[in-house]
């Protein structure tokens, strides 16, 4: 909702304008372009555009909040956590990406599957590069390690 109180509610706004870009997949500049500032007119005529680097700052801060939770979760898992890898390509630009996700239970026997890395990779790659590239991955979640 973009008003709180009767007061338009600009960091609601952007985090739903963030989503929108996140989720669709859009590239960070379609909130700068005339359609959608012009969408964003006529939807709620009282909002301020957002600008690129406002986008971007609230995907990272809410990418940063997210890696956060998944660390607090691995770090409660009482069991081991399974790593499962696959490169992955994309749709739009053709460019390899390695994906590694963790799998485990918490202590209900919920399972969980989180991404933990997803890398740009060059190709062609070995099973060398890839143990590499989970080394480097597990050194980010180090404080997660003993379950891994």
């Amino acid at each position: 909702m973009p008003w709180k109180k009767g007061i338009l509610d600009r960091n609601g706004i952007l985090k739903a304008i963030s989503t929108f870009v996140v989720c669709g997949k859009h590239p960070v500049t379609v909130v700068e372009g005339f359609g959608f500032r012009h969408l964003m007119s006529i939807v709620c005529p009282e909002s301020v555009n957002v600008s690129i680097r406002d986008i971007k700052r609230d995907i990272i801060s809410s990418y940063l909040k997210e890696r956060d939770n998944i660390k607090e979760l691995l770090g409660k898992a009482t069991g081991k956590v399974c790593l499962a890898c696959e490169n992955w390509c994309s749709e739009y630009s053709k460019d390899e990406y390695l994906c590694i996700t963790a799998h485990f239970s918490d202590d209900d026997w919920k399972v969980h599957k989180k991404i933990v890395c997803l890398n740009f990779f060059n190709t062609p790659f070995d099973g060398s590069l890839i143990a590499e590239e989970i080394a480097i991955c597990l050194k980010q979640w180090k404080n997660c390690q003993q379950n891994f």
